[in-house]
């Protein structure tokens, strides 16, 4: 009788981890049962059986981390690495993307994620450096076969100058609310 090389482990009160070392790369899958958690793990051997690229279950956040560690640090300048990892650090690590499943992203929510990024003020070169450390990483995450298609096909870049339009807008508003305040409780020249 052939004997499974699957490790559970009880993760939380309520969840449990099944994993098994396949082609040198673990794979986990989580579920509320040990044995719904080794059914899942089980179903993902079929698949790679058959050939399909298995989908990888990490947070975008911890992916890319050990992305710029193990591949982009050892191929560029010092410098470059510090800026990818700046960009990652401030701008994608934290954020709601970051906290993703990267099998599970969408283009959807990369574009969303770069509108906000827009929204919040940014430059268009700092747009422009989250949106090509993304595109290099999910490229990588393609070729390796982690994940099935590449979200950042679909992804635009967002047009900062109608956002940039937007704020000023608003700003310039906010001016001129704030200059008839002034004027109306006479306190003269407040500007």
């Amino acid at each position: 009788m052939k004997r499974d090389n699957i490790k559970i482990r009880q993760k939380s009160e309520h969840s449990f981890e099944a994993s098994i070392i396949i082609d040198g790369n673990r794979i986990y899958r989580n579920a509320k049962t040990p044995e719904y958690a080794k059914a899942r793990l089980k179903e993902a051997i079929e698949r790679n059986k058959k050939g399909e690229c298995i989908t990888r279950t990490a947070k975008l956040c911890d992916a890319m981390a050990s992305y710029l560690k193990d591949v982009k640090q050892p191929k560029v300048k010092a410098t470059t690495y510090d800026r990818a990892e700046s960009t990652f650090i401030y701008h994608i690590r934290d954020e709601q993307l970051g906290r993703m499943q990267i099998g599970s992203i969408t283009s959807q929510d990369i574009q969303k994620h770069l509108i906000n990024q827009c929204k919040l003020g940014l430059s268009a070169s700092s747009i422009k450096k989250i949106y090509n450390l993304l595109g290099e990483f999910f490229r990588y995450q393609t070729a390796i076969r982690t994940i099935n298609n590449n979200p950042m096909l679909l992804v635009s870049m967002p047009h900062t100058s109608n956002i940039t339009y937007k704020i000023i807008v608003m700003a310039k508003r906010l001016y001129y609310c704030w200059k008839l305040v002034c004027v109306q409780e006479n306190f003269g020249d407040c500007i």
